[in-house]
């Protein structure tokens, strides 16, 4: 029988709020004590698994933020550590990692992931744009670089540019870049996968007549005609308009809202009464 996944903050002994430093130190002074390898407690190999699993789901931003909103721990331990943790641990890229590179022979490895979070426009996200990255160097050092932000990038996507990671400490290539994308919000936008929706507000001339009128779409300004009759919440499609994927582009909707004009002119209100007199039983429907 399967042994339950525990709860990961519980493993590490995190606070929900602690931020990725704090739960990488958490993960490192935990391995260390723990390591089989190290070790000769009669459960280390249970916890030092244990250990692993909690940092593979609290080190992923996704898996990190699946947890806290559903409390589902359906996480594998990091590759070095699958298996059985006292004969097929990669020691190399254990002791780089938990030891801070005190390996117990010479042996050059790949340096850590540096991590970072990087915030963009809705529009970049859609249709993709080139993004300025800096950080602080092991000597203090500002590095900037330019990091491509595919068109159609999603909201918690994680961007690798490789060799732009921490040097390691004995030789061998540095780790990689790991940027980890929040999109804002967009002011009239919303996406749906790979969709796209927009309110259209249409005065009550253009619902009973029907009109031609111009909106925004990433792309720039197109002319939609809206059919007489227009109701409430009525959907209108634009194909091709939408968010790019791999196998094409989605499509726009665009959602009508006919307006009421404000009642504070006397023509207005004797506009509505013989408007009124063109309505039969608007509730008709829900008498029983």
């Amino acid at each position: 029988m399967e042994r339950p996944m525990k709860n990961p903050y519980n493993v590490l002994g995190v606070a929900k709020n602690a931020d990725e430093e704090q739960i990488r130190k958490a993960y490192r002074q935990r391995a260390r004590k723990y390591h089989p390898d190290v070790c000769k407690e009669e459960h280390a190999e249970t916890r030092f698994k244990e250990i692993s699993e909690a940092y593979a789901i609290l080190s992923d931003p996704g898996k990190k933020r699946r947890f806290d909103r559903t409390g589902r721990t359906d996480a594998e331990p990091p590759p070095a550590f699958r298996g059985q943790p006292s004969s097929h641990v990669d020691m190399s890229s254990f002791f780089e990692e938990v030891f801070g590179g005190a390996k117990p022979w010479n042996r050059t490895t790949k340096g850590l992931d540096r991590q970072h979070a990087l915030t963009i426009g809705f529009l970049d996200s859609i249709l993709g744009s080139e993004q300025t990255v800096q950080w602080l160097d092991e000597r203090g050092k500002r590095t900037r670089i330019k990091v491509n932000i595919p068109k159609g990038t999603e909201d918690g996507a994680r961007l690798r540019v490789q060799g732009h990671g921490h040097p390691p400490r004995h030789g061998g290539p540095c780790g990689d870049l790991i940027v980890t994308i929040t999109v804002q919000s967009h002011p009239f936008y919303r996406r749906r996968e790979q969709d796209l929706e927009l309110d259209l507000p249409i005065t009550l001339l253009e619902a009973i007549e029907g009109s031609s009128v111009e909106v925004p779409t990433p792309s720039g300004m197109v002319k939609v005609t809206v059919p007489p009759n227009a109701r409430a919440g009525q959907r209108l499609r634009l194909r091709g308009k939408g968010v790019p994927h791999r196998k094409g582009t989605g499509d726009m909707f665009l959602i009508l809202y006919p307006q009421v004009p404000p009642a504070d002119r006397g023509e207005v209100l004797e506009a509505a009464r013989i408007i009124e007199e063109a309505y039969g039983d608007v509730r008709e429907h829900l008498k029983t």
